[in-house]
């Protein structure tokens, strides 16, 4: 999805993401349509879809480049994004 866990939302209302994307050390959102005063941003913050287990997930594709492997399965084990909501700076 355009978004890749984030959110753009006024009020009630959701703002279409254009695109996400790291730019140096900062993640830009380029937002679909005018982003009002007052917009809220958030990642990870609502859930997709139900899961098997009645739980609907909520996540997001941001994570850092650590390269630690796993001692058991020796793939890398990236930390993930922490939830969040904040204003639109």
């Amino acid at each position: 999805q355009p978004g890749k866990g984030f959110e753009l939302r006024s009020g009630n209302t959701r703002i279409g993401i254009s695109s996400v994307e790291i730019v140096g050390d900062a993640v830009q959102i380029t937002a679909a349509a005018n982003v009002p005063a007052g917009a809220i941003v958030g990642y990870a913050a609502s859930a997709t879809s139900p899961a098997l287990t009645g739980v609907a997930p909520r996540r997001g594709l941001l994570k850092d480049s650590d390269a630690i492997s796993g001692a058991f399965t020796n793939s890398p084990q990236p930390n993930f994004a922490l939830a969040f909501e904040m204003p639109v700076p």
